[in-house]
Parts: C-alpha cells; structure tokens; sequence
C-alpha cells in the first residue's frame, strides 16, 4: 500500500528533475503553512483537475478581476487525461503525514475558508476524508514509483526513456484512446510489418516471462523503441486486475491460453492490448 501525490502531465518533469516533490506555494489564509498533499485513493482525484475559463475573450491582460468576474468552471476527467496528462506518484507509508481534519488546527488556515473548501471538495466528488499532507518537501528516497493514466489503467514510468518522452507517448495513446483498432489499423504498411515482426521475434520469451508470472494476475507491459526492440528494461509484469475483453485477441487458442499483452510501438507514438494466443504444450506463438 502506499500514498499517491496526483500531479499534472507539465509538472511531472520538473518533479523528477528536482527530485522532490515541494510544497505548494498556493494557500487560502497568509498564515497557512505550504503543503504536499497526497491520498489513500488509488483513483484520481477530481479536486486536481483544472479550471477553464469561458469568458476569456472578455478579459483583458493588464486588468484584475474579482472571481465573480470570471466564468471558470473545472474540465473533465478526459480533458485532463487527454489534454494534460493525469499523473501520480507514489509515495511510501513511512512518510510522516496528518489527515486533512487534523490539517484544520495544524495548518493555520481559517475555519471559514476550511469549511468551504472542505464543502466544495466533498460537492464534486473528492475524498476528503483519505486527504493526508506533509508541510515538508518529499525527497525521491520515499518514491515508490511513477504512474500516469493510460485508457482505463495506470502505467508505471520504467525510468529508462526520458520522463518527457514517457509522457508523449501516453498523451499520444490516450488521444487514440475511444478506437484503438482503428487507430492501429491506420498505421502503414511498413511500421504495420515492423509490429508483426517484433511480436514474432520474441513471442517465445513473452510467453516464457507470462507463464513465469500469470499466476500474479494482471498483464505485460512492453515499451518499444523507434528501431522495435525493447527497450532495456525489458518486458515488466503489471499487477493490475484487467478484463481480458479489453485486450483483443490474436488468434483462438485451442489450449485456451493467452498472454495478456499491453504494447507502446515509440516509432507510431500507439499503443496496442493484445492477447496473444499460444498452445502450452509447444510454446508456440499464434499470430495470423
């Protein structure tokens, strides 16, 4: 188990960067001690997502506004995965923390502007009540790892790619997100070839690392260099309770036995869920 600190897709590098997580200089009350605030909930929390603005063509640059002056309203779950990148880190348990109705007398934040968060928090569905926070920056020794949302999962940064390059690649994917199949398909000819390849070249050893770990329950998860080899990371099993229906099957299997395999092709900037089809008594790969 551990704690997660939600962050958005544009913070996320300078985070790993600095290699803390610091407090955040925003704050209702002058007295009000900086935060990081972290949750319980392995699910993102609505309270991070941003606000757009509808009358900004009505504002001018060099003028202050009062907020009810201002049209904002908070975007979606699938703006903000789509658009921004939804992002966490995951932090250890052995952080020191204290809860949010302990953040009321610590923090030095009024009670009225408490009341109305709190209020405004619980209205749109954020779970206030598994809020924790620390008033002291979160150094890396207590990162546990680093996840952004892909389709309907969270995928693990392997540390190896660049940070930025990680979050390309699932904005890409999450762009292709509603048809996945289409967007595969609509690749060319030769990057097509290139996929079809990979899968054969070291369909063995995806099957051998999948008999090695199913019992494990959940999928692999295979980042794909531009030239299609994997990266050194290798194949890294994914313990994540997912629906074999979303994972589109290669070809029937008449052992009934598939490898629940999730592919992120860096050369098409797509991502593809397969299960591949083999027969246990032979380890042999199906594809058509």
């Amino acid at each position: 188990m551990s704690y997660y600190h939600y962050t958005k897709g544009c913070h996320l590098p300078s985070i790993v960067k600095d290699g803390i997580i610091k407090t955040s200089k925003n704050s209702l009350d002058e007295n009000e001690k900086p935060a990081v605030w972290l949750t319980k909930s392995p699910d993102w929390d609505v309270a991070c997502n941003i606000g757009k603005v509808l009358n900004v063509k009505d504002l001018k640059s060099d003028h202050y506004y009062s907020t009810d002056q201002i049209d904002i309203v908070p975007v979606k779950n699938d703006y903000m995965k789509n658009e921004i990148g939804m992002c966490r880190i995951l932090v250890s348990e052995d952080l020191p923390t204290i809860s949010w109705a302990k953040f009321k007398y610590a923090s030095g934040i009024s009670e009225s502007n408490y009341t109305s968060l709190d209020s405004h928090c619980r209205s749109i569905g954020s779970p206030v009540e598994k809020w924790l926070c620390t008033f002291k920056n979160i150094p890396s020794k207590y990162w546990e790892g680093i996840e952004m949302f892909v389709d309907d999962q969270w995928v693990r940064w392997d540390g190896i790619i660049p940070i930025e390059k990680f979050i390309d690649i699932c904005l890409s994917c999450n762009g292709n997100y509603k048809n996945e199949t289409k967007s595969y398909s609509m690749i060319s000819n030769d990057h097509f070839q290139n996929q079809l390849d990979f899968i054969n070249k070291y369909g063995k050893d995806i099957i051998a690392f999948w008999e090695a770990n199913k019992d494990r329950k959940g999928y692999i998860e295979i980042y794909i260099t531009p030239d299609y080899r994997p990266y050194e990371s290798g194949f890294r099993f994914i313990e994540f309770r997912v629906k074999k229906s979303s994972f589109i099957i290669s070809h029937e299997s008449k052992t009934n036995n598939y490898a629940l395999v999730h592919f992120l092709w860096e050369a098409t900037l797509t991502k593809f869920k397969m299960a591949l089809a083999y027969e246990k008594h032979t380890a042999k790969v199906i594809m058509k």
